[in-house]
Formats: structure tokens, sequence, C-alpha cells
């Protein structure tokens, strides 16, 4: 608007002196340099969007991310917590503290990211939700973020522990045709009341379910020892999977 009122009273000069200044040219400048401004940070920011989602779903659970970025006013973004009933699965690695005293460390994390990776991805496609790794062990529920009723969730979690059987059972042949060693493992699985929040502090935090049926769902994962069994099953969740 200054641009184009100097440029008039240029025009509108007596004596003969008027110069013409040219008001199209730069306004049009203006206008496309302005949209192609706009676009590129449009883009720039989506793809950072995409990026921080990439990055964050390394680290949590693909449904955390999503009701985090998506739902900001959610209880998952605030220090709150509510109360669901969930399926919990515990399962932990036989014997690993023995093996990381003598086997190569290096060897020994490529295949543990490997046992890892095949886990997750078994959780993950059985509509499950990663809570942690405790050093050797997986930690996951049903029905903390994503539920389809208790008897659902209890039937996905239990498929989702017989497809991570059968999944150690492939690693280990690929592991035995590589001259590496095999690994065991426990699962253990319960149903119950769980508080799910957002715990930790401003710096670092995690969701996660705390609660009796989470305590529970471990001590049935180091009843498999006793047992000399690789998959136990809660009390609550045997009727809600007796089908």
């Amino acid at each position: 608007g200054a641009y184009a009122l100097v440029a008039w009273q240029f025009l509108d000069r007596a004596g003969g002196s008027a110069q013409i200044i040219l008001i199209a040219t730069p306004a049009l400048v203006l206008l496309f340099s302005g949209i192609g401004t706009l676009a590129y940070d449009y883009f720039q920011e989506r793809r950072e969007k995409r990026r921080i989602r990439r990055t964050l779903e390394r680290y949590v659970s693909k449904d955390v991310v999503k009701e985090v970025l998506d739902n900001p006013e959610s209880y998952l973004n605030s220090l709150s917590g509510v109360r669901k009933p969930v399926t919990i699965l515990f399962s932990d690695v036989r014997g690993f503290t023995t093996l990381t005293e003598s086997a190569d460390s290096a060897a020994l994390v490529r295949q543990l990211n490997e046992y890892f990776e095949e886990m997750v991805r078994v959780v993950f496609a059985h509509q499950g939700r990663l809570d942690k790794f405790i050093g050797d062990a997986v930690m996951a529920d049903w029905g903390s973020i994503v539920t389809g009723g208790p008897a659902l969730d209890a039937q996905r979690a239990v498929a989702a522990a017989l497809a991570m059987k059968a999944a150690l059972f492939r690693l280990n042949q690929s592991w035995r045709a590589r001259g590496m060693i095999e690994l065991a493992f426990g699962l253990g699985l319960n149903h119950g009341e769980v508080i799910l929040g957002n715990l930790g502090s401003e710096e670092k935090m995690e969701v996660s379910v705390i609660g009796d049926a989470v305590n529970l769902a471990s001590r049935l994962e180091g009843l498999t020892k006793e047992y000399h069994l690789d998959l136990l099953l809660g009390e609550t969740v045997a009727p809600l999977v007796r089908e």
C-alpha cells in the first residue's frame, strides 16, 4: 500500500515532470512469491510432522503417538490417569543374564534387537500397545488405547502370545543355521482393571499402566519357570478366551 501511494504521488506531480513507476509487476511478484513461500512452509511443516511421527514411533507405540499428536487435549497429554480394564502381557528371555556374561556383546545386542523387532511386529499386528522394554523383557497390553471390549482384547493378546511363540521358533531356526545361540522365553498374561496415565516428570514421561493386574501378569511370567511352560494365562483371562 505504501509503495502504491508513493507511485501515485510521483505520477501526480505537477509541471509535466510526472514519472511512471511500475505497480503491477512488483505487486504480482510479491503475491506469487508469498504464495510460493506459504506453500513451501506448508509442505515443510507436513514433512517435519511426518519425521517427528516416525521418530516417536521408534520409541513409543504407534497408537500412543497418534493419540498424543492428533488429540492434544486428551488425558495422555496431562499427568492425570484413568482406570481401564486391559489385558497385559509380559515376556522374558530365559537365562539372558548368564548369556550377557559370556557372549560377544555386539553380537548379542544384534540378536536381541532382531528378537525385539519380531516380537513388537507381532504385538502391533494384533492391535496391541507396546508399553516398554525392561532389559530383555517385553511388556505389552490390549485395551489401554485401542479397545474392542474385554473379550476381544483378551483374544487378541492370547493370539499375539501364540504368534510370538511361532515367531521365536522361526528365529531359532534362522539363528541355528547361522551358528548363533538359540533363545527361549516365558509369557504371562493377565486381565484386570489398571490405571493408565502419563507417568514420569516434565522432562521424561511415558504412557504406562500400573496396578495389581500388571503385577500379577509379571508374576505369571515368572511362574512359567516353575511349571516348565512357556505360556501361562491368569484366571481372569481364561474365561474370556475359552471358546
